[in-house]
């Protein structure tokens, strides 16, 4: 059985005609190689009496994805059908499952969303609506941004942020949630995090940095901290975590001036803070019906899966698949 993370509820959109299959592995590695493609109606299993089966509509291509095929992700590390995040609709439930019904739309976070349907416990359910299936694809990377401004230090509106620029979307999402919640995002490339006089540009209190980068980079950043200050630092790049940079951080940072680092996971978040997961969603469709988030993906037929894959490791592209 595959274990779910997160299932949630969005609109269904029709603008292109329905297709089937799966994009599946049975070997980490190289996607060119691990990889393949079925066109072939996927046959989901009949649910239990506590599970729900999902037509999966689309799916956004994120840098986990890319880790799990290269067999470099911590959290996944089950072979089968790719993707760890879509959207679809409910098309059975089980005898137990009350909490949404045939006809739901959801964003499930979960392995093996690169298909036409799959089967997943109903345990973590909520229904959501009014999203296109393209932005509803969008949620977990627009979450993530959430769940890092939110949980780690007291932001309020008007306050400030470091976070050194990247090309993932992760970090785009960020100044996108940023701008919803009123806090200023300065954005530093490494030349600039590093150069003389940096601190004297800043806010006078700057509690929270973001960064993907440890290592020299990260010591750098907390330095530019007020006293309580955290950084947070989120894996995107495609890479393994144990080949990066070590971290450190002075006694004097954490003894006299109590700067800390925190490190984020989307699924190890969503696991561990359920009753906050309904709250940052709300806020996102909010943001996403009112027109004040901007972000558009690129859209990908399923079949061109390792076409969305190569831009997304390229360009650092917001791809999603159509099934």
């Amino acid at each position: 059985m595959i274990k779910s993370y997160l299932v949630r509820n969005i609109r269904n959109s029709n603008n292109c005609q329905r297709l089937y299959g799966s994009v599946n592995f049975k070997s980490f590695g190289n996607p060119t190689k691990s990889l393949n493609y079925n066109s072939n109606k996927s046959s989901a299993s009949s649910p239990s009496s506590d599970e729900v089966v999902v037509s999966i509509k689309a799916s956004q291509v994120t840098y986990e994805d890319i880790r799990t095929i290269n067999g470099l992700s911590h959290v996944n590390k089950s072979l089968g059908i790719a993707g760890t995040t879509g959207v679809g609709s409910v098309q059975s439930i089980g005898s137990n499952v009350s909490n949404v019904k045939v006809g739901d739309n959801v964003l499930v976070v979960n392995n093996g969303t690169w298909s036409d349907s799959i089967t997943i416990p109903h345990s973590s359910l909520y229904k959501i609506n009014k999203l296109s299936d393209e932005e509803s694809a969008l949620l977990p990377s627009l979450l993530s941004a959430w769940a890092i401004l939110t949980s780690y230090v007291p932001l309020k509106s008007g306050d400030s942020i470091i976070q050194i620029k990247t090309k993932g979307v992760i970090g785009l999402a960020i100044n996108e949630v940023a701008k919803l919640l009123d806090i200023k995002v300065i954005n530093l490339s490494l030349d600039e995090l590093t150069s003389a006089g940096v601190e004297k540009k800043l806010p006078n209190q700057v509690l929270l940095g973001v960064t993907t980068i440890p290592g020299k980079p990260l010591n750098s950043l907390v330095k530019l901290l007020s006293d309580n200050g955290v950084v947070v630092v989120y894996q995107e790049p495609i890479v393994p975590v144990l080949s990066q940079d070590p971290v450190s951080l002075s006694v004097t940072n954490t003894i006299f001036h109590n700067k800390s680092i925190s490190g984020f996971d989307f699924n190890s978040w969503v696991n561990n803070n359920s009753d906050k997961v309904s709250t940052g969603i709300d806020f996102i469709i909010n943001g996403l019906n009112n027109k004040k988030i901007t972000f558009k993906p690129k859209v990908y037929q399923l079949s061109q899966y390792l076409e969305a894959i190569n831009e997304v490791e390229k360009s650092g592209i917001l791809a999603v698949l159509k099934v």
